[in-house]
């Protein structure tokens, strides 16, 4: 069944596929039990020629949002998926990526990320092959509605389709705000988008007298959680299913809140693909009831059983899933944990002992501690929970910045909010409160400025105790060539010696327009590191320093020397300084997105007059890059590119043919 992270999945793949684009036509296969008896004529009439202009989603919902409401509401119920039959263009998209991961693979193995991108290329790929198996064909069996969606530099349409085999699911047309209205008003909270404090949290679990089993798996409670979530979740937090939900302690409610983020979340940013979960969970073998992976031990050893609860299947482990004694009498179902033959157990034991005297149990335990310290480096939840993270943000009343401001707000961070323009931060304070930030300080500054600084290290220290995480999003941008904001011009010359003559049209030069913005980008990144980085390291187990560059900071392009240039400084200043504080615990990250739809070339520090040079198309949301900056954040990621395949082939390309980048560059930076 479709869970918060399948539903998340789906979501990105309408958000990435849908909007800005019309829909031209709509096939609806009459039903009155998915449309909840609504008219196929009728759903038609109010969807065709209809612009999607956002995607949203709450617990196992999804929406499309349309110009003109009302909108469309989804839920998969049990056999629910979401398919997409893109263009050619995006075929020809799909083979190019396949091939550079190919590269990768080549030269960096076989890793699990890799090959499942690698994999869902190919899979993209099959799909626009009439010749494949009956599954995909399309259009896909057990189509409930098929839209066909037309962007404007669409040379041919595309089609997404909703299906499901067993009816359960429910497709509907919702005015209004959908997310205040119903059914999705009657949910409970989301995991992901607005899980309480641990204290609000503890207040409501403990005053419902049920399994808590069956309370995770209650909408109402917590949208989005489903079976086998709800079993990770009570796993890691070593909580029996069917323990009532009032008899856990204030300790046993924090640990399930940090873990229901945890799993909740992992879950997501994995795009709900469990060849990427962590090794350790039960997820990955739980299914047939044991017999399958695994045969019912996990790597640790541990052995798993299970117990219908809730009228749900429930896996778990008895070694570390306690039920209480004065509780085991409410449990109507006896645990049936799975029992092996003496013979057979013994026989396995003797086949485990290899040269080096170390078990198969042994083996599978060390590898799963060596996984597991490789998570707590790539995930640090569990030292730093959401809900008690500390962050600044440099930069924030506009674009990537706000936005993170607001991302990190929805996850119940505390906030320190730092930009020069004060009408903004004001009014992002009020919607980061909104969204459910603990709390939130605002400091007017200037980046460039120690002072102003200095007041973010004193706040910082006085009110939230240290910081946790700090986010660089300050920025400037240069937008002509260098020649032209230096007021040169070239002329043919009529000596044959020369074929130009430099012509300085203006006294003035680019120096001003230099220094701003290599004293944003660069030299203000430094002295804020300088000022706020020993705060971080005394006051917090895990700091994270993340710098938002660019993809100009790896590879240059005409038009962007000098923001290029500022860009090249960040990067070998803070990959020096992650050697150095490495060994202090400090986390250095770097973000480099592609062209983000924000103000941000309108106050180039050399505008001017006139259109602006460079490429405008397929420019990524600042909502989609500040998602993107708190997973790498959580995950503690190097250098993070976005889109990913486009930073990576930008980047080999440049080592392997450099010349091929410039001429890709040139063409793409024609025309604005």
């Amino acid at each position: 069944m479709p869970e918060i992270a399948e539903v998340e999945n789906a979501r990105r793949k309408c958000h990435l596929n849908c909007v800005g684009r019309k829909i031209v036509k709509v096939e609806v296969q009459p039903d009155p039990i998915v449309f909840a008896g609504k008219e196929p004529a009728d759903i038609v009439k109010v969807l065709e020629n209809k612009k999607v202009v956002d995607t949203k989603r709450w617990g196992k919902y999804f929406v499309l949002m349309l110009d003109k409401g009302p909108h469309l509401v989804c839920h998969f119920g049990m056999t629910g998926t979401l398919k997409v039959l893109s263009t050619m263009l995006y075929t020809k998209k799909a083979l190019f990526q396949s091939i550079i991961l190919l590269c990768l693979l080549f030269f960096f193995k076989k890793t699990s990320f890799l090959y499942s991108k690698f994999k869902h290329n190919v899979d993209n790929l099959q799909l626009h092959n009439d010749k494949q198996a009956k599954d995909s064909t399309w259009p896909p069996r057990f189509y409930k509605i098929l839209l066909t969606l037309k962007g404007p530099q669409d040379k041919s349409p595309m089609d997404m389709a909703l299906t499901d085999s067993r009816r359960l699911g429910r497709i509907r047309l919702v005015g209004g705000d959908p997310l205040k209205s119903e059914p999705i008003s009657k949910l409970g909270f989301d995991p992901i988008l607005n899980l309480p404090n641990e204290d609000t949290f503890t207040a409501l679990v403990q005053k419902r007298a049920m399994p808590i089993k069956a309370l995770l798996l209650d909408q109402s409670f917590s949208a989005g959680v489903g079976n086998w979530v709800a079993d990770e979740i009570l796993y890691h937090s070593h909580i029996h299913p069917a323990q009532y939900a009032n008899t856990l302690s204030t300790a046993q409610c924090h640990t399930l809140h940090q873990n229901m983020e945890y799993v909740c979340r992992t879950a997501v940013e994995a795009d709900a693909d469990s060849s990427l979960f962590p090794d350790n969970w039960i997820m990955n073998y739980r299914w047939k009831k044991g017999k399958g992976k695994g045969n019912g031990v996990l790597p640790n050893g541990q052995v798993m059983a299970f117990e219908t609860v809730g009228g749900r299947t429930s896996c778990f482990v008895p070694e570390v899933q306690v039920l209480p004694e004065s509780q085991k009498t409410k449990s109507e179902v006896k645990t049936k944990v799975k029992k092996r033959p003496i013979k057979e157990e013994n026989d396995q034991i003797t086949e485990c002992i290899k040269k080096d005297g170390m078990s198969r149990a042994e083996r599978y335990i060390k590898r799963a501690k060596t996984k597991a310290n490789s998570l707590s480096n790539q995930r640090r939840l569990a030292a730093v929970p959401a809900r008690k993270e500390r962050v600044v943000i440099l930069g924030c009343s506009s674009g990537i910045g706000r936005e993170t401001a607001l991302t990190y707000a929805a996850r119940g961070a505390s906030l320190v909010l730092f930009a020069r323009r004060m009408a903004m931060l004001e009014s992002l304070e009020q919607e980061c409160k909104d969204r459910g930030a603990t709390k939130v300080l605002v400091v007017q500054g200037d980046v460039g400025s120690q002072v102003d600084l200095e007041k973010i290290k004193t706040r910082s220290r006085e009110e939230l105790g240290g910081l946790d995480t700090a986010i660089y999003c300050a920025g400037m941008i240069s937008v002509r060539p260098f020649f032209e904001a230096c007021n040169i011009e070239f002329q043919k010359s009529s000596d044959q010696k020369s074929h130009y003559t430099a012509i300085e049209t203006k006294s003035t030069s680019s120096y001003e327009a230099l220094k701003k913005i290599t004293d944003i980008n660069y030299f203000a990144a430094v002295e804020a590191t300088r000022v706020l980085l020993p705060l971080m390291i005394e006051t917090s187990d895990m700091p994270n320093w993340i710098v938002i560059s660019s993809m100009a900071g790896k590879v240059g392009a005409p038009t962007r020397a000098m923001y290029a240039g500022s860009k090249h400084a960040v990067h070998g200043f803070f990959d020096s300084l992650r050697v150095e504080v490495e060994k202090y615990g400090v986390h250095v990250g770097l973000v480099c997105p592609g062209t983000v739809d924000t103000e941000l070339r309108a106050s180039a520090v050399d505008r001017g007059t006139g259109e602006i040079a460079g490429s405008t198309k397929g420019k990524l949301s600042p909502q989609s890059v500040a998602s993107r900056i708190v997973a790498a954040s959580d995950r503690r990621e190097r250098e993070v590119y976005i889109p990913v395949m486009f930073g990576y082939a930008a980047v080999w390309a440049k080592l392997v043919a450099s010349e091929l980048v410039d001429w890709a560059a040139k063409r793409k930076y024609s025309s604005a």
